[in-house]
């Protein structure tokens, strides 16, 4: 999107420099094939396409700022999601959650994430004294062994 935001982009390009914009700018390392690949995808999406504007509208810029800003997005993601992998590392729940089959570091520090947030929450007197939460069985969730001898 950022490169060919409208078929006309394309269709007045050698599959050559349409193959090598798309080696240039693309953050991962794309094999030729690969790029040979999307080159012809593209070509042949270009190709029947019928736009409702012009390659030189407004709309068209604001595609390539929308683009650039999702994968931005997606950069500050992945950098947060490994930041808070190296903080839940630390934790023995992080290494039990990361055994079962299926479940892959970002998707066992959000319930780490949470469960804290509950924690931080019920650890303030006012709050513990106008709910219906026990501090003490609240804090069993991290002891698991102790959890089936307390209930």
């Amino acid at each position: 999107m950022q490169l060919f935001p409208h078929p006309d982009y394309v269709l007045f390009l050698s599959k050559t420099v349409i193959k090598n914009k798309i080696i240039n700018n693309t953050n991962k390392r794309i094999s030729l094939v690969n790029a040979e690949k999307k080159e012809i995808e593209l070509l042949e999406a270009a190709n029947p396409s019928y736009p409702s504007v012009s390659s030189n509208d407004v709309l068209c810029d604001q595609g390539k700022v929308y683009a650039c800003r999702y994968h931005e997005l997606l950069n500050q993601k992945v950098h947060c999601i490994k930041k808070v992998v190296q903080l839940a590392q630390k934790n023995q729940e992080y290494s039990i959650l990361t055994s079962i089959p299926g479940i892959d570091p970002n998707s066992a520090v959000r319930p780490l994430a949470e469960i804290e947030d509950i924690i931080q929450l019920l650890k303030h007197d006012s709050t513990c004294e106008a709910s219906t939460f026990d501090k003490e069985k609240s804090k069993l969730w991290w002891n698991i062994p102790n959890i089936s001898a307390t209930f």
